[in-house]
């Protein structure tokens, strides 16, 4: 149950010594582990990974740069998702605590997934600087190593429709064309950037042993992998995987632990 109050102003009642209403209501919320296609079990869990991509299909232009196709990604087709050259409109590895740490945290957020907790839709300042493909960190692995801890499993991945390079107004959200961004400032940048999340997608990572995969990992980023990337767009690194569902409501606890501990992401919808 979720108890709702506001003190509004009074006007004419006023003028007869009230000076205020308390407006009330009660609703029904449910809350929950979030299932969707993760196990959600007690040694399994959806792992909310720091990275971000668009709503839309996103290739690139055959230089490396990102290119929204304007289209959704497919459910249950598998993508060789690519990772351009930077850019406001490409998939962007976060940094859930800017701006310190950033790519050197990168590594221990996607073994032990740090999130914050985000309401959808929200804006969230989660941007990093510095080129992660192929590096390390204090969890003592790369982080293509780390990615492909979760080969075969189904991950949360947020996604995002628009970026801003101002503090933008969480409360106007949901007012186009700008929601709540300043004028002028829509389109990011390096650290001076926020993203507007409307939305999770449950991303199920390839392994070499599942089935429409061609014998793939969940993720190509060390190094040179156009072999596997290059679809003829000049992808070098990727997220091999396929969209099983989508999460577009409620909010999404904070995460700790991820698929090595027994912490799950926890869900908050209001249904009532």
């Amino acid at each position: 149950m979720v108890l709702g109050g506001k003190d509004v102003p009074a006007y004419v009642a006023g003028m007869v010594g009230l000076t205020s209403f308390d407006v009330g209501q009660r609703a029904t919320a449910v809350s929950g582990y979030l299932q969707g296609y993760c196990d959600a079990t007690e040694d399994e869990q959806c792992s909310l990974l720091p990275v971000t991509i668009p709503v839309n299909e996103v290739t690139c232009d055959g230089q490396n740069r990102p290119v929204t196709t304007g289209e959704p990604w497919a459910r249950y087709h598998v993508y060789r998702i690519p990772l351009c050259r930077s850019d406001p409109g490409n998939v962007g590895w976060l940094d859930w605590t800017p701006p310190a740490g950033g790519a050197s945290e990168l590594v221990c957020a996607i073994v032990n997934p740090n999130n914050p907790s985000i309401t959808l839709p929200s804006w969230q300042y989660v941007s990093q600087t510095g080129n992660p493909n192929g590096g390390g960190g204090p969890c003592g692995m790369s982080i293509e190593e780390a990615l492909r801890l979760y080969d075969g499993k189904v991950v949360l991945i947020p996604q995002f429709d628009a970026t801003c390079d101002d503090d933008p107004d969480n409360s106007q959200v949901n007012s186009p064309p700008n929601f709540g961004c300043p004028a002028g400032a829509l389109g990011g940048h390096g650290q001076q950037q926020w993203y507007r999340m409307p939305s999770f997608a449950f991303l199920e990572l390839c392994s070499p042993t599942t089935a429409g995969c061609d014998g793939l990992h969940g993720a190509y980023i060390q190094g040179n992998d156009s072999a596997v990337c290059d679809t003829g767009n000049g992808a070098t690194s990727c997220l091999v995987g396929r969209f099983v569902d989508l999460l577009a409501t409620g909010t999404v606890g904070a995460g700790v632990g991820g698929g090595q501990g027994s912490t799950k992401v926890v869900g908050i919808q209001l249904v009532r």
